[in-house]
């Protein structure tokens, strides 16, 4: 076994090795950096990940950095881990106490046994959590949750997911708990959405009203079939439409790529274009990689 008990590089010296965070005489950060090794040509190059085969956490400790690194077995957390990096993966168990996501980490585990706490969390951060192995973990507890975050149940399986009655719990298709979740100051069921086996926040946020035949609807409240104004922008009129299910799509952001390439989404907040233009005056649009917006077509919808 490996003891580090300092802040510093992880090292490829602690490949396949049993490792031991100690942070118990004075906090610890550990850096787990991109390394990138030289093919025989010069314009070839591979980006390797650094892995261990068990960890425990002791004291206070922060994984950060934008490299990988995979525990093959257990990770138990007897003290405080906060985890910074975008690319940890724990292909057994996690468990023991309380684990901090924050600063737009990502975080894959096998079979979920600890807590999670979301970070506090900016338009600029997603702190992303995926359970692969979530039918062994039990009910799990999910703290802080907010719309920057965002948790994948087993994403190469087909499950469906729902709030439970309560509005604080999530459910399969079976009505089984998967979760418990404490959401963020200000927010509840409503700011989020199912896409199968994600929980990710709305496009829009609950409470923005959309233009529709009988009057300004909360967009939660649009209903198939419903008649909303929409703008014609060849004729430069208002028009009428009426919704229709068209299906629905996934993406996935490679957090290994730069941010302008990565996919991840785009908040734009309100009069972040100008005031009252494009977006109603109290809400967010949130775009992902299956929108685009044509500038020259901005128009005031409030």
């Amino acid at each position: 076994m490996i003891v580090i008990s300092q802040s510093g590089e992880w090292r490829r010296s602690y490949n396949n090795n049993e490792i031991a965070l100690d942070g118990t005489s004075s906090p610890i950060t550990l850096n787990i950096n991109l390394e990138k090794y030289i093919w025989e040509k010069e314009d070839n190059s591979l980006h390797t990940s650094f892995d261990s085969t068990n960890m425990t956490v002791d004291g206070s400790v922060t994984l950060r950095g934008n490299g990988y690194l995979k525990v093959n077995n257990t990770v138990v957390n007897n003290g405080s881990l906060i985890i910074e990096t975008k690319n940890f993966v724990i292909d057994g168990t996690l468990t023991g106490k309380n684990v901090i996501l924050a600063k737009g980490s990502t975080l894959t585990v096998g079979m979920l046994k600890a807590s999670i706490t979301f970070a506090a969390s900016d338009k600029n951060t997603f702190n992303t959590l995926i359970i692969t192995n979530y039918a062994e973990s039990g009910s799990l507890t999910l703290n802080n949750f907010s719309p920057y975050d965002k948790i994948i149940f087993n994403k190469h399986n087909n499950i469906h997911l729902q709030w439970g009655n309560d509005g604080k719990t999530i459910v399969d298709q079976s009505g089984a708990v998967l979760a418990n979740v404490n959401f963020a100051r200000g927010y509840n069921r409503n700011n989020y959405m199912f896409r199968g086996s994600v929980v990710e926040v709305n496009s829009f946020l609950a409470g923005s009203m959309i233009c529709t035949s009988q009057g300004d609807v909360a967009v939660e409240d649009i209903q198939i079939n419903d008649t909303v104004v929409a703008f014609d922008w060849k004729n430069n009129k208002d028009i009428s439409r009426s919704v229709v299910w068209v299906g629905k799509s996934r993406t996935m952001v490679q957090a290994e790529l730069s941010d302008d390439e990565a996919g991840w989404p785009v908040r734009i907040v309100k009069d972040a274009i100008g005031d009252n233009v494009f977006l109603t005056r109290t809400c967010s649009l949130r775009l992902d990689t299956v929108y685009f917006l044509r500038t020259d077509l901005f128009r005031c919808i409030c």
